[in-house]
Protein backbone atom coordinates (compact mmCIF):
# COMPACT_ATOMS: atom_id res chain seq x y z
CA UNK A 1 0.00 0.00 0.00
CA UNK A 2 1.03 3.38 -0.71
CA UNK A 3 1.29 6.28 1.61
CA UNK A 4 1.94 9.90 0.61
CA UNK A 5 2.28 12.29 2.97
CA UNK A 6 3.08 15.75 3.00
CA UNK A 7 4.69 18.80 4.99
CA UNK A 8 2.30 21.74 5.79
CA UNK A 9 4.19 24.16 3.28
CA UNK A 10 3.90 21.30 0.64
CA UNK A 11 -0.08 20.64 0.78
CA UNK A 12 -0.48 25.15 1.25
CA UNK A 13 1.58 25.11 -1.89
CA UNK A 14 -0.51 22.30 -3.62
CA UNK A 15 -4.14 23.69 -2.36
CA UNK A 16 -2.99 27.33 -3.68
CA UNK A 17 -2.35 25.56 -7.02
CA UNK A 18 -5.47 23.96 -7.37
CA UNK A 19 -6.82 26.64 -6.25
CA UNK A 20 -5.79 28.44 -8.97
CA UNK A 21 -6.51 25.80 -11.39
CA UNK A 22 -10.49 25.93 -10.46
CA UNK A 23 -10.54 30.02 -10.92
CA UNK A 24 -9.26 29.67 -13.92
CA UNK A 25 -11.69 26.77 -15.21
CA UNK A 26 -14.02 28.74 -13.96
CA UNK A 27 -13.75 31.95 -15.52
CA UNK A 28 -12.96 30.41 -19.25
CA UNK A 29 -16.39 28.07 -18.27
CA UNK A 30 -18.60 30.97 -16.96
CA UNK A 31 -16.77 33.99 -19.19
CA UNK A 32 -16.59 31.73 -22.38
CA UNK A 33 -13.00 33.23 -23.02
CA UNK A 34 -12.08 29.86 -24.92
CA UNK A 35 -13.73 26.56 -25.40
CA UNK A 36 -12.31 24.56 -23.35
CA UNK A 37 -11.30 21.48 -26.09
CA UNK A 38 -9.07 24.27 -26.98
CA UNK A 39 -7.39 24.19 -23.15
CA UNK A 40 -7.22 20.27 -22.57
CA UNK A 41 -5.80 19.85 -26.37
CA UNK A 42 -3.76 16.48 -26.71
CA UNK A 43 -0.45 17.82 -26.30
CA UNK A 44 -1.48 18.84 -22.82
CA UNK A 45 -1.74 15.32 -21.88
CA UNK A 46 0.70 13.44 -23.49
CA UNK A 47 3.25 16.64 -22.16
CA UNK A 48 2.38 15.54 -18.55
CA UNK A 49 2.23 11.56 -19.20
CA UNK A 50 5.95 12.30 -20.32
CA UNK A 51 6.98 14.30 -17.38
CA UNK A 52 5.40 11.29 -14.83
CA UNK A 53 6.78 8.61 -17.00
CA UNK A 54 10.52 10.60 -16.57
CA UNK A 55 10.02 10.97 -12.95
CA UNK A 56 9.12 7.23 -12.65
CA UNK A 57 11.68 5.54 -14.95
CA UNK A 58 14.36 7.85 -12.89
CA UNK A 59 13.28 6.83 -9.69
CA UNK A 60 13.52 3.18 -10.49
CA UNK A 61 17.40 4.32 -12.03
CA UNK A 62 17.85 5.69 -8.03
CA UNK A 63 16.56 2.68 -6.63
CA UNK A 64 18.48 0.28 -8.63
CA UNK A 65 21.40 1.34 -6.88
CA UNK A 66 23.17 3.64 -8.77
CA UNK A 67 23.95 5.91 -6.38
CA UNK A 68 26.03 2.90 -4.65
CA UNK A 69 27.37 2.32 -7.71
CA UNK A 70 28.69 5.73 -8.51
CA UNK A 71 30.12 5.92 -5.04
CA UNK A 72 31.96 2.78 -5.97
CA UNK A 73 33.66 3.77 -8.80
CA UNK A 74 34.63 7.33 -7.28
CA UNK A 75 36.18 5.86 -4.61
CA UNK A 76 37.98 3.60 -7.86
CA UNK A 77 39.22 7.07 -9.21
CA UNK A 78 40.48 8.11 -5.59
CA UNK A 79 44.14 8.19 -6.87
CA UNK A 80 43.85 9.94 -10.40
CA UNK A 81 44.86 14.00 -10.56
CA UNK A 82 42.78 16.65 -9.67
CA UNK A 83 42.28 17.89 -13.04
CA UNK A 84 41.10 14.63 -14.77
CA UNK A 85 38.45 14.04 -11.40
CA UNK A 86 37.27 17.25 -12.23
CA UNK A 87 36.73 15.68 -15.85
CA UNK A 88 34.95 13.15 -14.36
CA UNK A 89 32.86 14.81 -12.51
CA UNK A 90 31.77 16.96 -15.08
CA UNK A 91 31.07 14.07 -17.47
CA UNK A 92 29.09 12.81 -14.65
CA UNK A 93 26.88 15.33 -14.57
CA UNK A 94 26.18 16.41 -18.10
CA UNK A 95 25.14 12.50 -18.61
CA UNK A 96 22.75 13.01 -15.47
CA UNK A 97 21.43 16.49 -16.99
CA UNK A 98 20.85 14.97 -20.35
CA UNK A 99 19.78 11.42 -19.56
CA UNK A 100 17.20 12.68 -17.15
CA UNK A 101 15.18 15.75 -15.92
CA UNK A 102 17.62 18.27 -14.28
CA UNK A 103 14.72 17.63 -11.12
CA UNK A 104 15.97 13.95 -10.70
CA UNK A 105 19.26 14.46 -11.89
CA UNK A 106 19.92 16.55 -8.66
CA UNK A 107 18.22 14.53 -6.53
CA UNK A 108 20.59 11.74 -7.37
CA UNK A 109 23.85 14.13 -7.49
CA UNK A 110 23.01 15.98 -3.84
CA UNK A 111 22.72 13.10 -1.75
CA UNK A 112 26.91 12.04 -3.24
CA UNK A 113 27.48 15.72 -2.82
CA UNK A 114 29.57 15.63 0.10
CA UNK A 115 31.73 12.55 -1.49
CA UNK A 116 32.61 14.76 -4.75
CA UNK A 117 33.65 17.29 -2.32
CA UNK A 118 36.38 15.05 -0.73
CA UNK A 119 36.80 13.63 -4.03
CA UNK A 120 37.51 17.12 -5.92
CA UNK A 121 39.16 18.73 -2.62
CA UNK A 122 36.38 21.19 -3.07
CA UNK A 123 34.29 23.30 -0.20
CA UNK A 124 30.55 21.88 -0.44
CA UNK A 125 29.14 25.37 -0.71
CA UNK A 126 31.42 25.85 -3.76
CA UNK A 127 30.13 22.97 -5.65
CA UNK A 128 26.49 22.99 -4.46
CA UNK A 129 26.74 26.39 -6.48
CA UNK A 130 28.24 24.90 -9.57
CA UNK A 131 26.85 21.67 -9.93
CA UNK A 132 23.51 23.64 -9.58
CA UNK A 133 24.62 26.10 -12.53
CA UNK A 134 25.88 23.53 -14.91
CA UNK A 135 22.99 21.12 -13.94
CA UNK A 136 20.52 23.92 -15.20
CA UNK A 137 22.63 24.92 -18.59
CA UNK A 138 23.61 21.18 -19.53
CA UNK A 139 19.87 19.82 -19.23
CA UNK A 140 18.47 22.39 -21.78
CA UNK A 141 20.41 20.61 -24.72
CA UNK A 142 18.33 17.47 -24.10
CA UNK A 143 14.77 17.06 -24.87
CA UNK A 144 14.27 14.92 -21.75
CA UNK A 145 16.78 17.27 -19.42
CA UNK A 146 13.72 19.96 -19.06
CA UNK A 147 10.00 19.07 -17.99
CA UNK A 148 9.70 22.54 -20.37
CA UNK A 149 11.58 20.97 -23.71
CA UNK A 150 9.20 17.89 -23.15
CA UNK A 151 6.35 19.89 -23.42
CA UNK A 152 7.72 21.71 -26.57
CA UNK A 153 8.35 18.32 -28.25
CA UNK A 154 5.13 17.49 -27.75
CA UNK A 155 3.47 21.06 -28.51
CA UNK A 156 5.41 21.49 -31.43
CA UNK A 157 5.93 18.07 -32.15
CA UNK A 158 9.36 17.70 -32.75
CA UNK A 159 11.55 14.78 -32.68
CA UNK A 160 14.70 14.04 -30.49
CA UNK A 161 16.96 14.15 -33.17
CA UNK A 162 15.83 17.13 -34.45
CA UNK A 163 15.56 18.61 -31.50
CA UNK A 164 19.58 17.75 -30.00
CA UNK A 165 20.32 19.35 -33.31
CA UNK A 166 18.46 22.65 -32.94
CA UNK A 167 19.84 22.88 -29.59
CA UNK A 168 24.18 22.33 -30.49
CA UNK A 169 25.01 26.48 -30.03
CA UNK A 170 23.32 26.10 -26.71
CA UNK A 171 25.57 23.06 -25.72
CA UNK A 172 28.82 24.83 -26.85
CA UNK A 173 27.60 28.10 -24.82
CA UNK A 174 27.06 25.97 -21.69
CA UNK A 175 30.25 24.21 -22.16
CA UNK A 176 31.82 27.10 -22.73
CA UNK A 177 30.46 29.34 -19.49
CA UNK A 178 30.77 25.94 -17.41
CA UNK A 179 34.88 25.60 -18.22
CA UNK A 180 34.85 29.63 -17.66
CA UNK A 181 33.01 29.39 -14.10
CA UNK A 182 35.65 26.78 -13.52
CA UNK A 183 38.73 28.70 -14.35
CA UNK A 184 37.89 31.72 -13.02
CA UNK A 185 36.00 31.68 -10.45
CA UNK A 186 35.37 27.87 -8.45
CA UNK A 187 38.68 26.92 -8.78
CA UNK A 188 40.31 29.50 -6.56
CA UNK A 189 37.65 28.16 -3.85
CA UNK A 190 39.10 24.93 -3.64
CA UNK A 191 41.29 23.68 -0.58
CA UNK A 192 44.16 22.24 -0.72
CA UNK A 193 44.70 18.42 -1.22
CA UNK A 194 44.04 15.95 1.51
CA UNK A 195 43.20 12.37 2.24
CA UNK A 196 39.85 11.24 0.90
CA UNK A 197 37.60 9.49 3.21
CA UNK A 198 35.30 7.01 2.02
CA UNK A 199 34.05 5.12 4.93
CA UNK A 200 32.13 1.90 3.70
CA UNK A 201 32.45 2.72 0.06
CA UNK A 202 34.35 -0.10 -0.78
CA UNK A 203 31.22 -2.71 -0.20
CA UNK A 204 28.80 -0.46 -1.97
CA UNK A 205 28.94 -2.14 -4.86
CA UNK A 206 26.83 -5.13 -3.40
CA UNK A 207 23.97 -3.02 -3.30
CA UNK A 208 23.07 -2.79 -6.58
CA UNK A 209 20.09 -4.63 -8.23
CA UNK A 210 21.71 -5.19 -11.79
CA UNK A 211 17.81 -6.82 -12.54
CA UNK A 212 16.39 -2.92 -11.50
CA UNK A 213 19.20 -1.42 -13.25
CA UNK A 214 18.38 -3.13 -16.76
CA UNK A 215 14.85 -2.89 -16.70
CA UNK A 216 14.80 0.70 -16.11
CA UNK A 217 17.56 1.44 -18.49
CA UNK A 218 15.64 -0.79 -21.50
CA UNK A 219 12.51 0.67 -20.66
CA UNK A 220 13.88 4.21 -20.76
CA UNK A 221 15.73 3.18 -24.18
CA UNK A 222 12.21 2.16 -25.18
CA UNK A 223 10.29 5.17 -24.20
CA UNK A 224 13.02 7.51 -25.99
CA UNK A 225 12.91 6.06 -29.07
CA UNK A 226 8.90 6.04 -28.93
CA UNK A 227 8.99 9.99 -28.18
CA UNK A 228 11.31 10.54 -31.65
CA UNK A 229 8.46 8.78 -33.66
CA UNK A 230 5.62 10.02 -31.28
CA UNK A 231 3.91 7.19 -30.32
CA UNK A 232 5.06 7.56 -26.69
CA UNK A 233 1.25 7.70 -25.57
CA UNK A 234 0.60 4.28 -26.59
CA UNK A 235 2.97 2.96 -24.26
CA UNK A 236 3.27 5.22 -21.08
CA UNK A 237 -0.05 3.38 -19.33
CA UNK A 238 2.06 0.09 -19.92
CA UNK A 239 5.28 1.24 -18.26
CA UNK A 240 3.16 2.86 -15.44
CA UNK A 241 1.45 -0.28 -14.58
CA UNK A 242 4.44 -2.25 -15.01
CA UNK A 243 6.63 -0.61 -12.88
CA UNK A 244 3.60 -0.60 -10.30
CA UNK A 245 3.22 -4.40 -10.54
CA UNK A 246 7.42 -5.52 -10.51
CA UNK A 247 8.21 -2.23 -8.49
CA UNK A 248 5.82 -0.65 -5.99
CA UNK A 249 8.66 0.71 -3.60
CA UNK A 250 9.46 2.94 -6.50
CA UNK A 251 5.77 4.75 -6.79
CA UNK A 252 5.74 5.14 -2.85
CA UNK A 253 8.85 7.02 -2.68
CA UNK A 254 8.35 9.15 -5.42
CA UNK A 255 8.78 12.96 -5.23
CA UNK A 256 4.67 13.32 -5.27
CA UNK A 257 5.11 16.80 -3.87
CA UNK A 258 7.64 17.78 -6.57
CA UNK A 259 5.42 15.64 -9.48
CA UNK A 260 1.96 17.43 -8.51
CA UNK A 261 2.83 20.67 -7.98
CA UNK A 262 4.97 20.50 -11.35
CA UNK A 263 1.85 19.13 -13.26
CA UNK A 264 -0.54 21.64 -12.00
CA UNK A 265 1.74 24.31 -12.55
CA UNK A 266 1.45 23.37 -16.17
CA UNK A 267 -1.77 23.37 -16.46
CA UNK A 268 -2.47 26.47 -14.11
CA UNK A 269 -0.67 28.25 -16.37
CA UNK A 270 -1.85 27.16 -20.03
CA UNK A 271 -5.44 28.52 -18.27
CA UNK A 272 -4.07 31.67 -17.38
CA UNK A 273 -2.11 32.14 -20.57
CA UNK A 274 -5.92 31.97 -22.48
CA UNK A 275 -6.66 34.51 -20.22
CA UNK A 276 -3.57 36.17 -20.80
CA UNK A 277 -3.86 36.58 -24.63
CA UNK A 278 -7.34 38.67 -24.12
CA UNK A 279 -5.93 41.21 -21.96
CA UNK A 280 -2.53 41.72 -23.05
CA UNK A 281 -0.98 42.53 -26.71
CA UNK A 282 1.58 39.63 -26.57
CA UNK A 283 2.65 40.20 -30.82
CA UNK A 284 5.22 42.63 -30.05
CA UNK A 285 7.64 40.28 -29.94
CA UNK A 286 8.41 40.56 -33.71
CA UNK A 287 12.10 38.88 -33.97
CA UNK A 288 13.27 35.79 -32.32
CA UNK A 289 16.02 37.73 -30.05
CA UNK A 290 13.01 40.34 -28.68
CA UNK A 291 11.30 36.60 -27.94
CA UNK A 292 14.12 34.85 -26.33
CA UNK A 293 15.04 37.63 -24.32
CA UNK A 294 11.11 38.10 -22.92
CA UNK A 295 11.32 34.30 -22.69
CA UNK A 296 14.53 34.73 -20.23
CA UNK A 297 13.21 37.93 -18.34
CA UNK A 298 9.98 35.87 -17.88
CA UNK A 299 11.56 32.55 -16.43
CA UNK A 300 13.25 34.82 -13.59
CA UNK A 301 9.82 35.93 -12.52
CA UNK A 302 7.42 32.98 -12.65
CA UNK A 303 10.11 30.30 -13.66
CA UNK A 304 10.94 28.40 -16.79
CA UNK A 305 8.25 25.91 -16.98
CA UNK A 306 5.48 27.78 -16.46
CA UNK A 307 7.07 30.77 -18.91
CA UNK A 308 7.09 27.72 -21.86
CA UNK A 309 3.54 26.97 -21.14
CA UNK A 310 2.39 30.75 -21.17
CA UNK A 311 4.43 31.45 -24.53
CA UNK A 312 3.97 27.93 -26.39
CA UNK A 313 0.74 28.36 -27.70
CA UNK A 314 0.95 32.21 -28.99
CA UNK A 315 4.28 31.91 -30.64
CA UNK A 316 5.54 29.15 -33.42
CA UNK A 317 9.10 30.18 -33.08
CA UNK A 318 10.37 26.81 -31.16
CA UNK A 319 14.32 27.55 -31.21
CA UNK A 320 13.87 31.10 -29.88
CA UNK A 321 11.42 30.08 -27.55
CA UNK A 322 13.54 26.80 -26.26
CA UNK A 323 16.83 28.74 -26.21
CA UNK A 324 15.16 31.71 -23.99
CA UNK A 325 13.32 29.28 -21.03
CA UNK A 326 16.20 26.70 -20.94
CA UNK A 327 19.07 29.75 -20.96
CA UNK A 328 16.49 31.27 -18.00
CA UNK A 329 17.07 28.22 -15.61
CA UNK A 330 19.97 30.05 -14.48
CA UNK A 331 19.55 33.34 -12.74
CA UNK A 332 17.39 33.90 -9.82
CA UNK A 333 16.88 30.85 -7.16
CA UNK A 334 13.32 30.90 -8.56
CA UNK A 335 13.86 30.69 -11.98
CA UNK A 336 13.73 26.91 -11.74
CA UNK A 337 12.28 24.36 -9.41
CA UNK A 338 15.41 22.33 -9.48
CA UNK A 339 17.05 24.99 -7.74
CA UNK A 340 14.38 24.69 -4.86
CA UNK A 341 15.52 20.95 -4.84
CA UNK A 342 19.30 22.13 -4.18
CA UNK A 343 17.67 24.43 -1.85
CA UNK A 344 16.57 22.08 0.46
CA UNK A 345 19.78 19.98 0.61
CA UNK A 346 22.15 22.76 1.49
CA UNK A 347 19.37 23.74 4.44
CA UNK A 348 20.58 20.10 5.86
CA UNK A 349 24.16 21.33 5.75
CA UNK A 350 23.11 25.23 7.62
CA UNK A 351 24.58 26.33 4.17
CA UNK A 352 21.03 27.97 2.79
CA UNK A 353 22.17 31.65 3.75
CA UNK A 354 25.52 31.33 1.60
CA UNK A 355 24.18 29.75 -1.04
CA UNK A 356 21.25 31.60 -2.02
CA UNK A 357 23.85 34.71 -2.06
CA UNK A 358 27.02 33.23 -3.95
CA UNK A 359 24.13 31.55 -6.59
CA UNK A 360 22.86 34.76 -7.35
CA UNK A 361 26.23 36.50 -8.11
CA UNK A 362 26.65 33.84 -10.35
CA UNK A 363 23.00 33.94 -11.70
CA UNK A 364 22.66 37.46 -12.54
CA UNK A 365 26.06 36.65 -14.44
CA UNK A 366 24.80 33.98 -15.78
CA UNK A 367 21.96 36.27 -17.02
CA UNK A 368 24.03 38.80 -18.66
CA UNK A 369 26.30 36.53 -20.52
CA UNK A 370 22.92 34.76 -21.87
CA UNK A 371 21.47 38.19 -23.05
CA UNK A 372 24.54 38.80 -24.97
CA UNK A 373 24.45 35.11 -26.62
CA UNK A 374 20.84 35.71 -27.39
CA UNK A 375 21.65 38.78 -29.19
CA UNK A 376 24.76 37.16 -30.66
CA UNK A 377 22.90 34.02 -32.27
CA UNK A 378 19.56 35.81 -33.02
CA UNK A 379 20.30 39.47 -33.80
Amino acid sequence: MIVITLSRHEKFIISSLLLLFAVAVGVIYFKKVVELDRVFKRDVFLGLGRIFTLFLLTNLLRFSGLLSLVKFYVYKLRRIGIFSRWGVYLLFVFLMAILLTNDISLLIIMPLLPIFSNFLNSDLLSLAVFTAVVVNLFSGFSPIGNPQNMYLMSFYSFGVIEFFKMMLPYLLFSALLALLFYFSVFRRMFKLEKNIKFNGVENEKGRISIYRLLIALLIMLIFVMAMDFGVDVYIQLPIWVLSFLLFEDVFATLDWFLIVALLLLILDFRLFSFLLEKIVDTDCFDSKFKLSSFALLLSQVISNVPATVLLAHKYVDVKALSYGVNLGGCGVLTSSLANMIVLRFVQKWGLAIDFVKYYHIFGVTMFVFSILFLKFLFG
